[in-house]
């Protein structure tokens, strides 16, 4: 994954078996596995870290984006997070620091 990374020029600061925190100039990325018992969905969740939640949702409602939640805090990641379905049904998530 490091090397992988390095090569397409995002820094690979933290890597696990389930989890990788990527890093292009300012902006994040993260990967983390996933398995909610939808085989069909099964793989990896992207994440990407933006620096307002509320303006990127508010944008994603003004272009008409089906399937949308609302933004939310997650105390325990420390999180303001959303999220909209890629093509495939997958959940593409948007998040900030808190």
């Amino acid at each position: 994954m490091r090397l992988l990374c390095g090569l397409i020029g995002l820094a690979a600061e933290r890597v696990s078996d389930d989890f990788a925190t990527l890093k292009a100039g300012d902006a994040n990325l993260w990967l983390h596995r996933e398995d909610d018992g939808a085989p069909e969905l099964a793989g990896v969740e992207l994440w990407i870290g933006v620096h307002d939640v509320d303006a990127v949702h508010g944008r994603f409602v003004e272009a008409g984006l089906d399937g949308l939640r609302p933004p939310g805090d997650v105390a325990q990641w420390g999180l303001r997070v959303t999220s909209a379905p890629d093509p495939d049904g997958r959940r593409v998530y948007l998040s900030a620091s808190l």
